[in-house]
């Protein structure tokens, strides 16, 4: 079938954060402005007291980015 759009790759990504997300009990996964919130148990996740930057500015390799760090909790 060739290809998929990015918009779909984009879909599966997200399905993708949505599920790892679950099973390390994580409520909400956030990315406000180059911040990446993520609620576990009722609580942000934060590093040295802050919460983690993203560094990727387009919006596919942003959602690879959360992937990457949902995949390390």
């Amino acid at each position: 079938f060739g290809r998929k759009p990015e918009a779909v790759v984009n879909l599966l990504v997200c399905a993708e954060i949505k599920c790892r997300a679950a099973q390390k009990n994580v409520s909400a996964v956030e990315v406000r402005g180059d911040k990446l919130i993520i609620i576990r148990r009722g609580k942000g996740m934060q590093l040295d007291g802050r919460y983690p930057r993203l560094e990727e500015v387009e919006a596919g390799d942003r959602l690879l980015e959360v992937r990457e760090w949902i995949k390390k909790l």
